[in-house]
C-alpha cells in the first residue's frame, strides 16, 4: 500500500514538461538586463496547481503567467536577470518550480539561465581639463581601464579644439 502511495505521489510529481530546462543569454552588460521565457505543458491528467517560483537570488525575478493549469494547456515563466555594477564573467542562476500536490510542496523542477557579464571602458580620472597657448603642442596621458579580461586596443585618437584657428 505504501509502495503504490509512492508511485502514484511520483508520477503527480512529474506533470509539467518543459521545451527546456536551462537557457545561456550570451553577453549580457554590466547593469543591463535580460529576459526569456521558460514554456511548459500540462502532460498529466489532472490540473496542475503551481506555485510562484523562487528565483535563487535577487538579481533574478520569475513571474508565472497562470498557477492553475488545466491537462494538456500550456503556460510560461518568464524570468528576467538584472547584472549590478560589479558583476562580472560568467553568471549561473537558478529558479526553482514548485507545484502543489495533495495540499503538499513537491519540486517540479530546476530553471536555469546563463550569461557572461561584461563591463565598460572606465577613465582613472572623469574629467580631463588643461589649458595651452596657440601653436604650442601638448601631450596628454590617459589612464584607461577594463572591468573585463578582454584586451584593449586603442584605434584611433581623435583630438579637437573649440577655438577657430
Amino acid at each position: 500500500m505504501l509502495a503504490a502511495v509512492f508511485l502514484l505521489a511520483s508520477a503527480q510529481a512529474q506533470t509539467l514538461k518543459f521545451a527546456t530546462m536551462e537557457h545561456d543569454f550570451g553577453i549580457v552588460k554590466q547593469k543591463g538586463a535580460a529576459s526569456y521565457e521558460f514554456e511548459f505543458t500540462n502532460i498529466g491528467k489532472d490540473t496542475a496547481y503551481l506555485l510562484p517560483p523562487r528565483p535563487g537570488c535577487g538579481c533574478t525575478a520569475a513571474i508565472l503567467s497562470a498557477s492553475v493549469i488545466p491537462p494538456k494547456k500550456s503556460g510560461k515563466i518568464g524570468v528576467e536577470y538584472h547584472s549590478y555594477a560589479g558583476t562580472m564573467g560568467k553568471i549561473e542562476k537558478n529558479v526553482l518550480v514548485l507545484q502543489r500536490i495533495n495540499g503538499e510542496e513537491r519540486n517540479a523542477g530546476t530553471l536555469t539561465i546563463r550569461a557572461t557579464v561584461v563591463g565598460e571602458l572606465i577613465p582613472d580620472s572623469s574629467m580631463f581639463r588643461f589649458e595651452t597657448k596657440a601653436g604650442e603642442r601638448v601631450t596628454l596621458s590617459m589612464k584607461l581601464r577594463s572591468n573585463t579580461d578582454q584586451v584593449l586596443t586603442a584605434l584611433r585618437v581623435v583630438s579637437y579644439s573649440i577655438y577657430d584657428e
